[in-house]
């Protein structure tokens, strides 16, 4: 199973959100990542079809999902950054409504919508009303309708904004749950959660693909290039102004610092972490 987009641009009014975008996904989770501007929701509108690509096509296992578009939106389950929700339904009942709008036989709705309750942690709230449920709770219930079909794609737009530590850790544990047998696209600012859950990184910016790597050779495209010293505060601004600095911890009267630069003196030089990655390709 794969998922391929070639040669995809977008071009609006005054600004090309995407230029000449193409690359190939099969089963695994990856990491969709870029700055604010990046093209990252465009580029997912596309594959939902939500956006029309100004040139270039979509095709699932070979075929242009405009042939079929029915047929390949039936395969395709969504989370969007700011999902909306009925907020007087009760979680069981929007569950059955999202089950009629995907035409699930009846007869197998209370058996997959139990399966997705339980998956995300949600079967002892299911009689609870939306609007009680907290951010976390609507993010879960977001992932719950966007799997209800069992999609051979899967994409999640920003999915842990706003969640605190818990209910992240929570999610990736769903993810992880979810990730075999099916291509997952993850769209988030959070290295965090692409460390710990996807395969492969697509890096998006200003509407160019960088590459597509794994954790593993991105950390490697750095190492030798994160370094870490001990300075007084009052050159903080100095190096704040001359490298990218990633992390700031006083102590002592003093200012520990992780920088990133592409001349690290060996015994300045440190292990690398994801987010300077982030650092290193965006700033």
């Amino acid at each position: 199973m794969w998922l391929e987009v070639k040669n995809i641009s977008k071009q609006y009014k005054t600004k090309q959100a995407l230029k000449d975008v193409s690359f190939r996904l099969e089963n695994g989770v990856y990491g969709l990542v870029g700055p604010n501007g990046a093209g990252k929701t465009t580029l997912i509108n596309i594959l939902v079809d939500i956006l029309t690509p100004t040139v270039g096509t979509v095709f699932f296992e070979g075929k242009d999902i405009k042939k079929d578009l029915n047929a390949y939106l039936n395969v395709v389950g969504y989370l969007p950054q700011y999902p909306k929700f009925y907020k007087d339904f009760k979680c069981l009942e929007f569950l059955k409504y999202m089950c009629e709008l995907k035409g699930i036989p009846k007869k197998r709705r209370e058996k997959i919508i139990t399966q997705v309750l339980k998956l995300c942690n949600l079967w002892q709230d299911r009689n609870r009303k939306i609007k009680e449920f907290s951010g976390g709770m609507r993010q879960r219930l977001g992932i719950a309708q966007a799997i209800i079909n069992n999609p051979k794609i899967l994409i999640l737009d920003e999915p842990t904004a706003g969640l605190d530590p818990q209910e992240r850790i929570r999610f990736r544990q769903i993810i992880a749950n979810l990730s075999t047998k099916r291509i997952v696209i993850l769209a988030t600012h959070i290295m965090e959660d692409v460390e710990s859950i996807a395969n492969q990184v697509l890096l998006l910016k200003d509407g160019e693909l960088l590459g597509i790597k794994t954790t593993r050779e991105l950390l490697g495209e750095i190492q030798g290039k994160v370094g870490q010293k001990v300075i007084p505060p009052d050159k903080l601004p100095l190096y704040k102004k001359k490298y990218r600095v990633s992390n700031v911890l006083h102590e002592d009267g003093l200012c520990k610092i992780r920088y990133i630069s592409k001349h690290v003196k060996e015994e300045e030089q440190v292990t690398p972490k994801l987010e300077e990655v982030y650092l290193y390709w965006f700033t």
